[in-house]
């Protein structure tokens, strides 16, 4: 299905292109399609056919603030002469199912880095995020072993470096996961997009390796944006470093009291300092590190699971983000938070907490 014609597509200046490759078979034209009726039309259930994908199929799909311009190509071959330098997004998509099999795992991350060897200067400034489709059927490899193959590669993740890399599940027929992927895409389009400011001599965070954000942070020294990725980011190099968290309080009030750039910097907050210290503490103790697995940061969030809205499962918006909540920590109204203290521990502090919390 080619709803649009090209010249109009190419025509609408004002949506974002996205392309939407990996092998036949791994879904993209499922989660294309359900996308489109879902955010493009009054029949979000409406049931439809998949046939095998000729080229390519396009939709626009409108997303929130976004219209994304959605290209679902057959072959990876497809795609190249649509390979430009306005495509902002590439949705990398593998059969969770058929990702067990090494020669498939192998060639999908051999495409990946043929794709960025070859186009690098092209896709410079382009997000790159690998879904691992049908999670939900049987037989599956799981999405942390799925990530952990790629993370493992370095030549890939090395060429993945600044393109705000990340692994999500979807089943596309079913079109769970989709919302978790289009966030996470509008997102980091909003990021980049208010990049362009008086402080562009600031270094984007994420552009930085663990090693350069950690040292620029604890040199104190201004970011172009400080959002709560980089607050959970801090906070793991900080433990992992076995630096006690309690010098976090003052350099992060400090940075983000000060901080005049992107609306999407957090300010500094207690309760979501604490919040975050407490998360970060429990997914080391349920995830740990094993043998011979790499402590980057990125690693540790594709073990976690961790995202930059996980608050939300634990605090209302009106709490967490409260004149309150953020001179002291305030817990939880909606859900208790995981048990990642105990008082025989190293007390933990925050400057102005009414608590004595006790740290793992």
């Amino acid at each position: 299905m080619k709803r649009l014609s090209m010249m109009s597509m190419i025509e609408n200046k004002h949506t974002t292109p996205i392309l939407l490759i990996g092998p036949r078979g791994s879904g993209k034209t499922s989660f294309l399609y359900k996308s489109y009726f879902k955010y493009a039309t009054d029949n979000p259930d409406t049931h439809f056919d998949v046939m095998s994908t000729p080229t390519y199929n396009v939709e626009i799909i409108p997303y929130k603030s976004h219209l994304f311009q959605l290209w679902d190509f057959a072959e990876i071959s497809s795609c190249l002469q649509y390979i430009k330098d306005d495509i902002r997004v590439i949705i990398y998509m593998v059969d969770s199912v058929e990702y067990s099999k090494e020669s498939v795992s192998n060639k999908s991350r051999e495409n990946m880095v043929w794709l960025l060897n070859n186009y690098d200067k092209v896709l410079e400034n382009t997000i790159i995020i690998t879904v691992c489709n049908k999670q939900s059927e049987n037989g599956v490899m799981d999405i942390q072993d799925i990530g952990n193959s790629w993370v493992k590669d370095k030549v890939l993740m090395q060429l993945l470096r600044g393109h705000d890399w990340r692994v999500f599940a979807s089943d596309s027929r079913s079109g769970a996961g989709i919302d978790t992927i289009l966030d996470y895409i509008a997102l980091k389009l909003e990021q980049r997009n208010n990049s362009i400011t008086p402080w562009d001599n600031l270094p984007n965070p994420n552009h930085l390796t663990d090693a350069e954000f950690k040292q620029w942070f604890y040199q104190e020294k201004p970011f172009l944006f400080f959002d709560h990725y980089c607050l959970i980011r801090i906070i793991y190099l900080t433990i992992m470093n076995e630096k006690p968290p309690n010098i976090l309080y003052d350099i992060l009030s400090l940075q983000l009291d000060n901080m005049e750039t992107t609306k999407n910097s957090i300010r500094y907050s207690e309760t979501q300092t604490l919040f975050w210290i407490q998360m970060v503490s429990f997914s080391l103790l349920k995830y740990p590190l094993l043998d011979g697995e790499d402590n980057n940061f990125n690693d540790f969030l594709i073990r976690s699971k961790l995202q930059q809205d996980s608050w939300k499962e634990y605090y209302t918006l009106k709490l967490f983000y409260s004149s309150k909540a953020a001179k002291q920590f305030l817990p939880p109204d909606k859900k208790t938070l995981p048990n990642a203290f105990k008082s025989s521990s190293l007390a933990l502090k925050g400057r102005h907490l009414e608590i004595d919390y006790q740290v793992l």
